[in-house]
């Protein structure tokens, strides 16, 4: 396939494959409290009358050429019965645009949100602006109930279900290590947080590479899946607030834990200014033995370093057990969410929840991905497919680069399956690393929770935080400035909001 194809479908599929968050593979449905065990709204029978909807949502990259004329446009309305009036809008001015649509109260009967949780969308459905999608039945849709509750409860804003959540499939943040290095120095895998300071400091002193040089390093990056271990993920208050969670004494026991590993030299000196370009640059020329990311990534940096180094690879530990709980962290398991405005009459939005359950359908979500077969592209082996130059060309035309029109399907594995891995057992192992990750950690709760303070004053109020945390880390600031510097914040007004909104939106979510 040539770069031309490639970079499209790359294009397309960032719709559906984004990652971005998990969810819980034992509890399917739609949420507890929102369908018919409310015997609230039901869903109504399906009209043969086409349903009209118009809607604004966003593409990621060149937008389509000519929506009323498009085959793949008159498709997807044809198999899901509606007429669409479609205003589509570049990604990168998306939010502003959504803004200005918001206060001109001029929503369509539709609309796409990319950040559910921006503060202005917040106070809009705080304001009334959309409907409460909780008093519907959801559980008559027979997509959305493939998506997971976990996955619904982190969607949820004030405790109730104001949008669709398009879900990415089930992942979580862990620690993947060079599995020839253990290997190579006679190690196990860690499963103590002792252990694996031990094999973090082997991997920079007992030279893993055979080259001669000390030249390896144990730890790239921060860390952060030891977060986890710590119990910094669990939830602290204090009176009517809710700690921020770097201010607790579990997040002080980290540092402390990460400014021994920075004197034991296993992290880069200045780990703190290495870009995401840096740090993989690193792994795949083989000088970094371990790494805080996305479980499914070990398989993409396996196949990247066997470039260089055949014998070379990648695996992620399983959750290792710390003072107060275990390494990693559960992604959210789903990008952006669709919501519908109030002003839509209540009848008609079983018909749009309709819509929006067939386009989440294998055939919809291919049709906008890839168009029609044989016009667009010959054939899909899985998520992969195969088509000319000149059939892409006609699909950029007409459905544009990642136009989002569509729930996306819930693939549980997504992250891992969409990359058709044929190193033999690799797929099957991570799968089994994301099952061991998503039932013994849990998500950050401030990804689920809201503060508009928080929101609006972050970047000033705590402009000095990074650069503590790496004062700290390296040594050059003591326990007790990090001591100084937490009550300094806990005491401003201003941080003091912030964390009695976010106590009130754990107690909304909690209640």
């Amino acid at each position: 396939m040539n770069v031309r194809k490639k970079t499209a479908i790359i294009i397309s599929a960032m719709l559906v494959f984004l990652t971005a968050c998990a969810g819980n593979n034992s509890n399917n449905g739609a949420p507890a409290g929102s369908p018919a065990a409310n015997g609230t709204e039901t869903n109504t029978p399906a009209n043969e009358e086409a349903t009209s909807i118009s809607m604004l949502t966003g593409v990621w990259g060149q937008p389509p050429a000519d929506i009323k004329n498009s085959s793949i446009f008159k498709k997807l309305q044809e198999e899901t019965n509606t007429v669409l009036d479609i205003q589509v809008v570049p990604v990168s001015n998306y939010d502003q645009n959504l803004n200005l649509v918001m206060a001109a109260n001029g929503l369509p009967d539709l609309v796409h949100a990319f950040n559910s949780k921006a503060p202005t969308l917040v106070k809009a459905i705080n304001q009334g602006a959309f409907h409460d999608l909780s008093e519907f039945d959801l559980s008559a849709y027979p997509n959305m109930t493939e998506i997971p509750e976990l996955i619904w409860n982190n969607s949820k804003i004030n405790g109730k279900i104001y949008g669709i959540p398009s879900p990415v499939g089930l992942n979580a943040d862990g620690f993947m290590v060079r599995k020839d290095w253990l290997d190579k120095l006679n190690l196990k895998a860690p499963t103590t947080l002792e252990e694996l300071r031990e094999v973090l400091i082997a991997f920079r002193e007992k030279d893993p590479d055979g080259n001669g040089k000390k030249d390896t390093y144990g730890l790239v990056g921060r860390g952060l899946s030891l977060l986890g271990a710590f119990g910094v993920h669990e939830p602290q208050f204090e009176d009517d607030m809710m700690l921020l969670n770097w201010m607790t004494d579990n997040y002080k026991e980290y540092l402390a834990y990460m400014n021994d590993l920075y004197a034991n030299e296993v992290m880069p000196k200045e780990y703190f200014l290495m870009k995401n370009s840096d740090m993989k640059n690193m792994l795949v020329q083989g000088l970094g033995g371990m790494y805080s990311t996305p479980l499914h990534a070990a398989g993409e940096y396996t196949v990247d370093i066997q470039k260089k180094l055949p014998e070379a690879s990648f695996t992620n530990l399983s959750p290792i057990q710390g003072p107060g709980g275990y390494t990693g962290q559960q992604k959210l398991g789903y990008y952006g969410m669709w919501l519908i405005p109030s002003s839509v009459d209540k009848k008609k939005v079983p018909q749009i929840l309709a819509y929006l359950d067939k386009t989440a359908s294998e055939e919809i979500n291919n049709l906008i991905n890839y168009g029609i077969q044989g016009v667009h592209y010959d054939s899909i082996e899985g998520q992969k497919v195969n088509d000319t130059e000149a059939q892409v060309k006609l699909r950029d035309e007409e459905a544009g680069q990642g136009t989002i029109v569509f729930l996306n399907k819930y693939r549980p594995y997504n992250d891992v399956t969409k990359n058709g891995f044929t190193i033999d057992g690799l797929e099957e192992e991570l799968i089994k690393s994301i099952d061991e990750h998503i039932e013994l950690t849990s998500a950050s709760l401030f990804d689920t929770l809201i503060s508009e303070t928080y929101s609006d004053r972050y970047a000033d109020v705590f402009k000095d935080l990074d650069a503590t945390i790496v004062k700290v880390t390296t040594g050059e600031a003591s326990m007790e400035d990090w001591d100084k510097y937490v009550a300094q914040l806990k005491a401003n007004p201003t941080v003091q909001q912030m964390m009695k909104e976010f106590k009130a939106q754990y107690d909304l979510m909690n209640g």
